[in-house]
C-alpha cells in the first residue's frame, strides 16, 4: 500500500522561497553592517586626524612666533605639554575632545581603558647653532590610543641672538 507524502511540492514552493529570502537577507545585512561599521570608523578617523592637524599647528605656530628655548617651553607648557625627562621632549595626553588632560584626577581609571589618554602628542626638541641665530627644530607626532599615527609635522625657528 502507497502512503501519501506528509508534505506535497505544491506546498514546499512557498517555504523554499521563504527560506532563500531569509537568506539573501542575512546575507545583505551583514553586508551593510560591515559597510557602515567602515564608514563610521573612517569619519572617526577623519575627524581625529582634522582635530590633531588643527591642535598641532596651533602649537607649531606658537613656537614660530617664540624668541627663546625658555619661550617655547613656557608656550608648550601652556599647551597642556609636560616635559619628559626620560624622552628629552614634551608630552601632552589628550581626551577624545582634545582637551589637555593635565590632572591625574582627570584622567580616566586604568580599567576603564588600557590606555589614560585617547591621542598622546610628542614633540622632540633639538637646537643647534648656527650663523644667524639658533635653530630650534621639533617634531610633532600625533598617535591616537589604538597606535594609528594621525599627523606628523616638522617646525623650525631661528632664535636670533642680539648683540648688546
Amino acid at each position: 500500500m502507497r502512503t501519501k507524502p506528509i508534505i506535497s511540492a505544491k506546498q514546499l514552493t512557498p517555504l523554499i522561497e521563504i527560506i532563500l529570502a531569509l537568506v539573501f537577507f542575512a546575507i545583505t545585512s551583514t553586508i551593510l553592517v560591515r559597510v557602515f561599521s567602515r564608514a563610521h570608523n573612517d569619519s572617526r578617523l577623519a575627524h581625529d586626524i582634522n582635530s590633531a592637524t588643527l591642535f598641532v599647528g596651533e602649537c607649531a605656530e606658537k613656537i614660530k612666533t617664540a624668541d627663546s628655548l625658555d619661550a617655547i617651553s613656557a608656550l608648550l607648557t601652556h599647551s597642556g605639554f609636560v616635559y619628559d625627562a626620560k624622552g628629552g621632549g614634551y608630552r601632552a595626553d589628550l581626551d577624545s575632545g582634545f582637551n589637555s588632560i593635565s590632572d591625574a584626577a582627570q584622567k580616566p581609571p586604568a580599567a576603564a581603558s588600557s590606555k589614560t589618554a585617547y591621542v598622546a602628542v610628542a614633540f622632540e626638541i633639538k637646537a643647534r647653532e648656527t650663523g644667524a641665530g639658533r635653530l630650534v627644530t621639533g617634531r610633532f607626532v600625533c598617535t591616537r590610543y589604538d597606535g594609528v599615527e594621525l599627523i606628523r609635522i616638522d617646525t623650525a625657528v631661528i632664535l636670533t641672538v642680539l648683540d648688546g
